[in-house]
């Protein structure tokens, strides 16, 4: 103000100069006060506090600015730790010892990443929050894990809860790399069957990301058979009865991948199944011709939802084995091999609707189904349809944590629990077999064909051979005297 010429300004200057108070103070000095008050504490609050913090300072002692303004040093020695574990994370690149810095090379196209920010405002009408700060750091780990891992469609899975730590799991596709050797042969390779997706964990937001082993069918079959609350640490031995073969991670997988495949729905009118020769329902389904896109109208109710992976079979698979001949046995046709096998372990149908689910108990279905938010409808932008802003929450009774939301034409499914079924069944663990008693102690018997006669056998025999001498003698004695 001192440097402009308008005499406007000059005339404003010397009025704030010379209105003092009674102690003496000019307004001007006043207003630099809170002004600079504002600038090392919070501008964004100059409106709504200007009157508070302009009372304080003209009180005697005024306002402690020191105590007062934001702390940004300590402040930022307080988030070091934070602040050196995310630039460690999303920022540096990792070298080795004795690596010398290399040009950094150009991003290339990064697989596809859902936006939570979005999901999250659904999931929140579920009773499901991370909040919006996790949210983001987790966007920005998957974006991470995206790049290094070349994985493709990735999407936050959920949470698994534990003992000690939690597992935040996050699901995708990867072309090849599977494993090749070791592996049982009826274990379905990867982008197939159980194995169709890969599995990354993490213990927390920011950490490394650990892919998960391919899922075995022995694995599968022996995961229906126990309960087993994990732990937190994928190299954890499990201690189940019946004994379970591997280690945590191969029982996480199985149990993200049953989920997978009894949780997944989608808006019927979208996909349809592939039929087989002479009417037949085939096993593979593809996108209708003229998909019905959904909306929040016609996804109301459990009967508009469809199941979208296959079931797994009881043997561990999605789909059987090639049947073998028995040896020994009257040979059979393939063909007759095959349907004494899907009658023994049938299949089911693909796009089966959530009604047809077998009920939880006394349950009338094994979902619940609620709408939450507003119920209007309103007119689009352009005038020529309605939208509803409502979310429809659909949850599953028999995989409790399992939640998938939809509102208006955008779903997604994610689930949070302890990854066990809720079979409705009081569980008894199985008892292990009795240990049998030790036998009685048997009696030592002499050796019946020994090399050595013992000691109190050799007495004995000297005694016979003696009394045998005794005989004899006497009888020559005898023989002697008759013939004389």
């Amino acid at each position: 103000i001192k440097h402009m010429s308008n005499p406007a300004l000059q005339k404003l200057e010397e009025l704030l100069k010379s209105s003092k108070d009674k102690d003496g103070s000019a307004l001007d000095s006043h207003l630099q006060k809170v002004l600079r008050h504002y600038i090392l504490s919070d501008p964004s609050l100059a409106m709504d506090k200007f009157e508070e913090v302009s009372f304080q300072l003209r009180q005697k002692g005024g306002l402690k600015e020191e105590g007062d303004l934001w702390e940004h040093k300590q402040l930022a020695v307080d988030l070091a730790d934070w602040v050196s574990l995310l630039k460690k994370d999303f920022f540096e690149a990792k070298k080795g010892a004795g690596e010398e810095e290399e040009e950094v090379a150009e991003a290339g196209v990064i697989g596809n990443i859902p936006d939570l920010l979005a999901d999250r405002k659904m999931f929140e009408w579920a009773g499901v929050a991370f909040g919006e700060e996790e949210t983001f750091l987790l966007m920005k780990s998957m974006k991470k894990l995206a790049s290094s891992s070349e994985a493709k469609n990735l999407k936050f899975w959920g949470k698994i809860y534990g003992r000690e730590k939690d597992y935040l799991v996050v699901e995708g596709s990867v072309e090849g790399g599977g494993e090749e050797e070791g592996i049982p042969e009826d274990q379905e390779k990867r982008g197939e069957g159980v194995n169709l997706f890969v599995y990354w964990v993490t213990d927390r937001i920011g950490g490394e990301w650990i892919q998960l082993p391919d899922v075995t069918p022995n694995h599968v079959k022996l995961s229906r058979m126990i309960k087993h609350i994990f732990t937190g640490d994928l190299e954890a031995e499990v201690m189940t009865n019946p004994f379970f073969n591997g280690q945590e991670k191969h029982l996480l997988r199985c149990q993200i991948a049953r989920i997978t495949h009894s949780t997944t729905i989608i808006p019927k009118g979208m996909y349809k199944v592939v039929e087989e020769e002479e009417g037949k329902k085939g096993r593979e389904v593809e996108m209708e011709e003229e998909p019905k896109m959904p909306s929040t109208l016609t996804t109301k109710g459990l009967e508009t939802w469809l199941h979208y992976l296959p079931s797994i079979l009881q043997c561990g698979r999605v789909v059987h084995m090639p049947p073998q001949q028995e040896e020994g046995a009257e040979e059979i046709e393939p063909e007759e091999l095959q349907k004494r096998l899907e009658e023994k372990d049938p299949f089911e149908d693909r796009l089966k609707p959530l009604v047809e689910d077998i009920p939880f108990q006394t349950c009338k279905n094994s979902w619940t189904f609620q709408t939450m938010g507003d119920f209007a409808e309103y007119d689009d932008e352009m005038g020529k349809a309605t939208v509803s802003y409502a979310v429809h929450i659909i949850k599953s009774l028999i995989w409790p944590g399992s939640i998938t939301c939809f509102q208006n034409g955008r779903w997604s499914s994610i689930y949070v629990g302890y990854g066990m079924k809720a079979d409705g069944k009081k569980y008894y663990p199985t008892f292990p077999p009795t240990v049998i008693l030790e036998p009685a102690d048997i009696e030592e018997q002499p050796e019946p064909n020994p090399t050595e006669l013992p000691p109190e056998d050799e007495e004995k025999k000297e005694e016979e051979e003696g009394e045998a001498e005794e005989e004899q003698d006497q009888f020559i004695i005898y023989k002697q005297d008759n013939l004389s």
